[in-house]
């Protein structure tokens, strides 16, 4: 089992839709349910390295986190009952914007040797008028490069 070195790298791992010029021996797999939030991603080609883009529908002007993991888990959340999908082994707090849409791509420098996986799920935070949080999970994304040749 191959566990990717830099979690800031894994991080960038699923935002686009579209599956066009996804990287040999790389796939990125929906999994599990989410409350609301869609996630998309995909690994592309960048020059000799590689490039993981992930994007989530959500709420507009909504704030975010981006969960990065390795191990897939299933934890109800407080308020929704809605599961958690991934341990947190790397978190960034964002913002869809006013069509309620993000998205964070990221090239690995070096990545043309990248062989490993991850899980991500991002996490929507509605925030009332007295400042109670509710938190909506996306669906998780599978990332896997370990079939690279």
């Amino acid at each position: 089992m191959k566990i990717i070195s830099s979690l800031l790298a894994v991080a960038a791992l699923a935002l686009s839709g579209s599956l066009a010029a996804q990287v040999p021996g790389c796939s990125v797999t929906p999994y599990g349910q989410g409350c609301g939030p869609v996630a998309t991603g995909q690994v592309l080609p960048n020059g000799g390295n590689i490039r993981f883009d992930f994007t989530v529908t959500a709420t507009p002007r909504t704030p975010l986190l981006l969960i990065v993991g390795v191990n897939e888990i299933a934890v109800p959340l407080p308020t929704t009952n809605c599961p958690l999908l991934t341990e947190n082994a790397f978190v960034q707090q964002h913002r869809t914007n006013s069509a309620g849409v993000y998205s964070f791509s990221h090239a690995i420098a070096g990545g043309g040797s990248f062989n490993g996986f991850a899980r991500v799920q991002f996490l929507e935070l509605q925030i009332d008028a007295n400042n109670n949080i509710t938190i909506f999970p996306s669906n998780g994304l599978f990332m896997d490069c370990t079939g690279r040749p």
